[in-house]
């Protein structure tokens, strides 16, 4: 939510000085910003870059990154009562995780005039993302049967996934023009996209008790690959501000 807010006041700075020199003349870039994602939970790239090459024919760029991450210990309560018929604590020891996502989008659209203002156009973008989400999980349980018979579990588990997707996505969307150098604009899209995903699992179990000295692991580790193919319309694929240079 910060992002595109502090992304918005930059841009809007950057209008002013430009509108301050509005007797310059008009360069065929534009940069602007999708606040689609002030709407909507799925994030959306949120820089723009736009150059029109033809009369009514443009490129565009969109740019989108996050990070995110923390650790479960200090994130949640550190100690979960487990309320069943087993008399039961599991502590949450250091597990932190991550996230990291980008996106890009290329695309080319044409425009056709409505009026003096307004706009509408259509095009395609094609589509490059990758995300890396991590998280690290450390737990140890306690289950009370009796003052003698007490067992004890110890879960240990990282995981990795890299998901990697390539796609394209038809788009149709509305212009309208504030002046020489703002302008605004909503955009709808159908895309589909080819998502690679790969896991890799590192996971031990360890229990033991007090009533029997044994102590028994379980150990599951590997990596394992998938792929799947995704179809969605978005009806707020954009929402753009942008300034014309």
């Amino acid at each position: 939510m910060k992002k595109p807010i502090q992304t918005t006041i930059i841009l809007l700075t950057i209008a002013s000085n430009a509108l301050a020199q509005d007797s310059l003349q008009l360069s065929d870039f534009s940069i602007g910003v999708n606040l689609s994602s002030l709407v909507q939970e799925n994030s959306q790239p949120t820089l723009v870059l736009k150059y029109n090459f033809k009369t009514n024919n443009f490129a565009r760029l969109q740019v989108g990154f996050s990070n995110s991450s923390g650790n479960l210990e200090t994130d949640l309560d550190a100690v979960n009562s487990q309320n069943n018929s087993l008399a039961g604590d599991t502590i949450i020891k250091n597990s932190p995780y991550s996230n990291n996502d980008l996106r890009l989008r290329l695309g080319y659209y044409r425009t056709r005039e409505i009026d003096d203002r307004f706009s509408f156009y259509y095009g395609m973008d094609f589509i490059f993302e990758r995300e890396i989400d991590f998280h690290e999980l450390n737990l140890e349980t306690k289950r009370v049967f009796s003052q003698q018979q007490t067992q004890f579990f110890v879960t240990r588990e990282k995981i990795t996934t890299t998901t990697v997707g390539f796609g394209v996505a038809p788009m149709f969307g509305l212009q309208y023009n504030i002046n020489r150098r703002i302008q605004v604009g909503y955009e709808m899209h159908i895309s589909v996209i080819s998502n690679n995903f790969s896991q890799d699992v590192n996971r031990a179990i360890i229990q033991t008790s007090s009533f029997d000295p044994r102590i028994f692991e379980t150990t599951v580790t590997g990596t394992r690959n998938w792929n799947e193919i995704a179809n969605t319309f978005n009806p707020v694929s954009g929402l753009f501000v942008s300034f014309r240079l």
